[in-house]
C-alpha cells in the first residue's frame, strides 16, 4: 500500500503506519529528520520545490530528483508500506506516489490516479514531476493522461492522509481510513 501525508502529519502517521519506506519530497530546508522505527537507508530524501519552472532561489523538479524516486520505489518489494509526503500532502508527494505504483504497476496506473481522485478531491500530482516520470518510465504518455483525467483539484490548504492500494488489496474504506 502507498500512503500519501503532509508533512505536519509525517511523524504521526509514520509511528500508526510503521512504513517500511518513506519519501520525502519536499525543499531542502524542510527536509525532516527520519521519523523513529525507520532504517535511514529506508528514506528517501528528494530536495526540490512545488515548482514546475525555474524560479530564483528554488530548486525546480528535474529527471535526477525523479530517477531517485524510480530506483528507490524499485527497490522496494511491495509487501511493507510505503509513505510518501510533501509539505501539503497534495502535488510533490501525491505524483510521487503515482510514479512509485507506476513502477510495480504501470497497467493499473489509470485505476490508482481514478483511486487518488476519490480518495483526496485536493489532490494536484505537480505536472512537471509527472511528465519526467512518464517519459523515464516508458510510459508514452499514459501517466500524463491518468493525471489529466483526474480533473481539477478542489482547493486545500493540506491533505489527509491517504492511500492508493496494490491492485490485489482491497480498498481500505474512509471510515477504516480515518480510524488510523
Amino acid at each position: 500500500m502507498i500512503y500519501v501525508c503532509s508533512l505536519w502529519e509525517l511523524v504521526e502517521h509514520a509511528a500508526k503506519l510503521r512504513p517500511g519506506r518513506l519519501i520525502s519530497i519536499i525543499s531542502p530546508e524542510e527536509q525532516p529528520p527520519t521519523p523513529s522505527g525507520i532504517r535511514a537507508e529506508a528514506h528517501l530524501r528528494v530536495a526540490c520545490h512545488d515548482i514546475v519552472a525555474p524560479f530564483d532561489g528554488e530548486v525546480v523538479p528535474d529527471a535526477r530528483h525523479v530517477e531517485q524516486i524510480i530506483a528507490f520505489a524499485g527497490q522496494w518489494d511491495c509487501t511493507g508500506s510505503l509513505l510518501v509526503h510533501c509539505q501539503a500532502g497534495i502535488s510533490r508527494s501525491t505524483a510521487a506516489a503515482l510514479i512509485s505504483y507506476a513502477v510495480h504497476f504501470p497497467d493499473m496506473i489509470e485505476q490508482a490516479a481514478g483511486h487518488l481522485r476519490r480518495a483526496a478531491a485536493y489532490a494536484r500530482p505537480n505536472p512537471l514531476i509527472v511528465a519526467l516520470g512518464d517519459r523515464l518510465l516508458g510510459m508514452r504518455g499514459r501517466l500524463v493522461s491518468a493525471v489529466e483525467a483526474m480533473g481539477p483539484a478542489e482547493p486545500a490548504l493540506q491533505g489527509i492522509l491517504v492511500n492508493i492500494p496494490h491492485p490485489q488489496q482491497a480498498v481500505e474504506s474512509p471510515a477504516a481510513r480515518d480510524e488510523m
